[in-house]
């Protein structure tokens, strides 16, 4: 698995480092736990030029949303859904309409970044798109 960080909580000051599966489900868990429409980014700490997935968890709605930006391209999960807003780190990101998917393809996800190298996870539909 690629060690990830994670930044998810407003304040933050310390990376939350992602070493494996625990720590991944630990991370979506208190996403979960916040009770509303919340984002992580997650990277690869050995490569400052990696991948970035942006995660987003609606715990009470039982939904998400996946963001994968590698260089110039931005890709965003293709679901269901009106248009909305997350907050990441303190910050409102507004998304387009269709673009959420159920938690558990979220989860599913996030392990797959972590095992793939930082690759585009491929059990989510992804439509190129701007962030």
């Amino acid at each position: 698995m690629t060690e990830l960080v994670a930044w998810y909580y407003p304040g933050q000051t310390v990376d939350a480092e992602l070493r494996g599966p625990q720590d991944v489900d630990g991370v979506l868990d208190d996403l979960v736990r916040v009770g509303g429409p919340v984002m992580a980014q997650l990277w690869d700490r050995s490569d400052p030029a990696s991948t970035l997935l942006n995660v987003g968890v609606d715990g009470p709605r039982g939904c998400g949303l996946l963001c994968h930006v590698d260089g110039d391209e931005v890709w965003i999960s293709e679901g269901t859904g009106e248009p909305g807003r997350y907050l990441m780190i303190g910050l409102d990101w507004d998304h387009p309409a269709g673009v959420e998917v159920p938690l558990a393809v979220v989860r599913a996800a996030v392990h797959e970044y972590a095992r793939g190298g930082g690759r585009r996870p491929g059990g989510v539909r992804w439509r190129l798109g701007a962030e």
